[in-house]
């Protein structure tokens, strides 16, 4: 066990991978394809990571699917199915979300999402994507067509004032990072009250 980081791409088409266990970090910045091989997921994650854009080929069984780099975009073969055991973690950013898209529009990719943990999905862009798991909350997202299985809402931020006062502060939010342009915040009667740190933009305050 170890860890592994493959800045291209990766093919399995024989024998059986392994993948690295759950203290480890698997991380891909090209494309997978799964043709025939045996993959041994390990209950590990497999990141998604780098700028440019990945292709997923065949159908592939995750543990943990992860992507957390703003602007990315994950490209599904037509009619494939990744299967997500437990947790997905799609989180872009408001400027750069991360888009799901098939490999040709109009044709679904899909996905089965078996256990969906709050908050995991954040600011992406998802089109022709088919669903028959647990359905998917996408916050502050974009639908953007053809979707099955998916919820699209905006959360509210409610301000805690865990640590200071500090309005930029991730920890202050009950999120877990402050709220966006396009996100509702409530502020509730705290020891620490917000206090702006710059020039903020919010869809509403309540």
């Amino acid at each position: 066990n170890g860890t592994l980081d493959i800045n291209g791409n990766i093919v399995l088409n024989s024998g059986i991978f392994t993948a690295p266990g759950a203290d480890y970090s698997f991380m891909i910045a090209g494309n997978l394809t799964y043709i025939g091989s045996t993959f041994n997921t390990s209950n590990g994650t497999v990141t998604f990571d780098g700028s440019g854009i990945s292709i997923l080929s065949g159908n592939t069984i995750f543990y943990n699917f992860s992507c957390i780099t703003p602007g990315k975009q994950l490209v599904f073969t037509k009619g494939s199915t990744q299967t997500i055991s437990n947790i997905l973690t799609l989180r872009g950013s408001y400027v750069s979300p991360i888009y799901l898209r098939s490999s040709e529009a109009g044709n679904y990719w899909n996905i089965v999402a078996n256990s969906i943990y709050a908050g995991a999905v954040y600011y992406v862009d998802v089109k022709d994507s088919n669903n028959t798991g647990t359905e998917i909350i996408a916050r502050s997202s974009t639908d953007s067509g053809h979707n099955f299985g998916w919820a699209f809402s905006t959360p509210t931020f409610i301000w805690t004032g865990e640590t200071n006062h500090d309005w930029g502060t991730d920890s202050n939010w009950d999120q877990g990072w402050v709220p966006a342009s396009m996100d509702v915040v409530e502020i509730v009667s705290t020891i620490n009250d917000p206090i702006l740190d710059q020039n903020r933009t919010i869809a509403m305050l309540t």
